[in-house]
C-alpha cells in the first residue's frame, strides 16, 4: 500500500538552495533538511535532506468551510503561476523559502489562494511556516483552519505514538526505539483541537491519499485532543487546528506554525520553546523605545484607535521580570501573544495587525507577576 501513497511524491532531483522546473526547492541548517513543493507540501528529515530518510511526509493547510468544502493538498491544492518555490527575504531569518498554491487543481471552493513560506535558522531543531491564507472571491467567507501532518519516520509509515503534550501545547509522534521526536505547534495563539487518526480509518482507500471532505472538515471543525497510542502499518495523520476565522473579500488570515525536532521529548519541547522565543522576537515586532526607565508599570492605549489594519501598543515596565501581552476578543477567546517572557525594564512598542480578524472591539492585556492591566482596542474595517 505504500508504494501507491508514494507514486504521488515527487522524486527529488534538487540541489540545496536552488529552485529548478520540478516545482521544489531543497535546503539544509545544518543540523534539518526541509523540501518546500510549488504545490506547498513542506517535507524534512535530519540533514542533509534526502527523500529516502525523511520524517515528516508533507505539512499542509487544511482550510475547511463546509462538509463538502474543504481545501486540501490531495484534492484541491495546486500551484500558483504567480510564483513558484522560491528564496524570500524575511527580516530575523537566515533562510527563507515561499511559494504561492490556488484551488485551481479541483477548481471547486473554497476558492482561495495559500501563500506559503517556510523560515530556518542556522543549527535550529525547527522551522516556522507562515500561512497566508487569501480570500479569491468577492464575498466573506469564514473557514475553520489548521495544519496538517503525515508522519514518516525514517522514510517509514506506521508503527508511530502520536500524542498532544499540552504543557508545550504541541501536537508530536515519535517511534519506540527511534530517537527522533517530531512536533508542530501553532505560534502566537492557542490550538482549539489536535486530531489524530490512524491511516486505515482516515482514508477511504488505504493504499492512496484518498479521503472525504467531511472527513477533513470534522477534523477541522470537532473539538478534542486526541491520542494515538500505535498507528498501523499504514501509518497514521495528525493536525494541530487554529479554529475558525473570517476572511473580507480580497483580504487575508495568517497563520504561524513551528515544526519542531529532538532527539528526545525533553530535546524537542526545548526545540518548541527555541521557536516560541524566536517567533516572539522576529514576528511580533515588539522593540524597545528609547528614553528613561519608567517608574510605573502601564499599558497605554492603542494608537490609532480605531485601526485597520495594524496598531501600535507601548507599555512600560519598570523592573526586570516576567510580563505578557495579548490580545483577546470581547468573549475573552485569545487572539494573538504579542509578547511573552523575561523583559528588561523600559517602553515597549508592539505591533498588533488584524488582518483577517473581523470588525469589532478586542481587548489588549499587559499581565505581569503581580498585575495585569486592559485596554480596548476598535478593528474598523
Amino acid at each position: 500500500m505504500h508504494i501507491a501513497r508514494m507514486v504521488l511524491l515527487p522524486v527529488l532531483v534538487l540541489l540545496a538552495l536552488a529552485p529548478v522546473s520540478n516545482a521544489q526547492v531543497t535546503w539544509s541548517n545544518g543540523v534539518l533538511g526541509f523540501n518546500l513543493t510549488n504545490a506547498g507540501n513542506i517535507r524534512a528529515g535530519l540533514s542533509p535532506y534526502s527523500s529516502s530518510t525523511r520524517d515528516v511526509a508533507r505539512m499542509t493547510i487544511v482550510a475547511a468551510q463546509s462538509p463538502t468544502a474543504v481545501f486540501d493538498y490531495n484534492t484541491d491544492q495546486n500551484p500558483s503561476a504567480l510564483q513558484p518555490a522560491q528564496r524570500i527575504t524575511v527580516a530575523g531569518a537566515d533562510t527563507a523559502f515561499e511559494t504561492l498554491t490556488d484551488n485551481s487543481f479541483s477548481n471547486t471552493p473554497p476558492k482561495i489562494k495559500v501563500r506559503i513560506a517556510v523560515m530556518t535558522w542556522k543549527n535550529g531543531k525547527y522551522a516556522i511556516a507562515r500561512y497566508r491564507v487569501i480570500n479569491d472571491t468577492t464575498v466573506t467567507m469564514s473557514l475553520w483552519v489548521g495544519a496538517h501532518i503525515v508522519p514518516y519516520i525514517s522514510a517509514t509509515y506506521g508503527g508511530e505514538t502520536v500524542k498532544y503534550h499540552a504543557p508545550s501545547k504541541t501536537g508530536y509522534y515519535y517511534r519506540q526505539g527511534v530517537a527522533k521526536y517530531w512536533g508542530m505547534r501553532l505560534l502566537g495563539k492557542n490550538p482549539t483541537t489536535f486530531r489524530t487518526m490512524d491511516w486505515d480509518t482516515w482514508s477511504t482507500d488505504p493504499g492512496s491519499e484518498v479521503t472525504s471532505d467531511s472527513m477533513r472538515y470534522a477534523f477541522s471543525a470537532s473539538g478534542g485532543f486526541d491520542s494515538l497510542n500505535t498507528a498501523s502499518a499504514d501509518g497514521s495523520v495528525m493536525q494541530l487546528n487554529a479554529g475558525q476565522v473570517t476572511i473580507a473579500k480580497g483580504d487575508s488570515a495568517t497563520l504561524y506554525y513551528a515544526l519542531v525536532y529532538g532527539a528526545s521529548l525533553p530535546e524537542m519541547v526545548a526545540s518548541v520553546d527555541s521557536a516560541v522565543a524566536k517567533f516572539g522576537k522576529v514576528f511580533t515586532d515588539v522593540r524597545p523605545v528609547a528614553g528613561a526607565v519608567p517608574e510605573n508599570i502601564f499599558l497605554s492605549q492603542n494608537y490609532p484607535n480605531p485601526f485597520n489594519p495594524s496598531t501600535r501598543i507601548e507599555f512600560s515596565l519598570p523592573n526586570r521580570g516576567w510580563a505578557r501581552v495579548a490580545v483577546y476578543d470581547l468573549i475573552g477567546r485569545h487572539v494573538a501573544t504579542l509578547a511573552e517572557g523575561t523583559m528588561n525594564p523600559g517602553v515597549y512598542a508592539a505591533g498588533f495587525s488584524g488582518e483577517g480578524l473581523t470588525s469589532g472591539v478586542y481587548i489588549v492585556r499587559l499581565e505581569t507577576a503581580g498585575t495585569m492591566q486592559s485596554r480596548r482596542m476598535i478593528l474598523l474595517k
